[in-house]
């Protein structure tokens, strides 16, 4: 299993077009893809501003319910982080997955811990989430992949607009079950992304 999510992260990666706009302000070290195994192995603590701007939206109402149901006060429990660098500063912000049990996919949010407050500056479910080298409005574009196993799946590109991320693009991604040069087993590979959703999502 470890094998096939690895191939279809480095699928994700070549089916990127490359932007004239690109941007290197990840360190080299610095993760750019969550969502595959291991991917939040040792999470960060995150501030408590953070867990507050989380447990704020909307998307924390699942979470929200679980805790009064359970009398727990600590929210910080529900979440995992890892730090990443979506501008070229020291400012750090964070990659965030939901662990709301029973959920049917995985929940990602995006924080920004700058002045005066942290600030969710996106929330969307997928299989993986990814931070695309290109950049739009000062951070670094993303994309949301979800994949269905079945062959089908999409990718939402997301571009910042100065205060928040907005849907850019869709696209309808194609997978095929091939044999792994040089080896007995097969995965499943990226073989076709094509764009379902031109236009701007606002």
């Amino acid at each position: 299993m470890r094998a096939v999510f690895y191939l279809i992260a480095i699928s994700l990666l070549l089916s990127i077009e490359a932007s004239p706009q690109s941007v290197d302000v990840n360190p080299p070290t610095e993760r750019s893809i969550f969502g595959l195994e291991g991917s939040f192995d040792a999470p960060v603590d995150l501030p408590a501003g953070v867990v507050k701007a989380l447990m704020a939206t909307k998307a924390a109402r699942q979470t929200r319910a679980f805790m009064q149901l359970n009398h727990d006060s600590d929210a910080s429990q529900y979440f995992l982080g890892k730090e990443v660098h979506l501008i070229a500063s020291d400012e750090a912000d964070y990659v965030v997955l939901g662990k709301v049990p029973g959920a049917d996919c995985l929940q990602f949010w995006l924080v920004r811990q700058s002045a005066p407050r942290s600030q969710v500056v996106l929330y969307a479910s997928g299989t993986t989430l990814e931070v695309l080298p290109s950049e739009h409005g000062g951070l670094q574009d993303i994309r949301i992949d979800w994949w269905a196993g079945n062959g089908y799946g999409w990718a939402d590109v997301y571009r910042f607009n100065g205060s928040r991320y907005v849907r850019f693009q869709r696209l309808d991604t194609y997978w095929e079950f091939r044999p792994e040069s040089g080896t007995s087993s097969s995965s499943w590979i990226l073989t076709k992304s094509s764009p379902s959703l031109p236009a701007p999502i606002h």
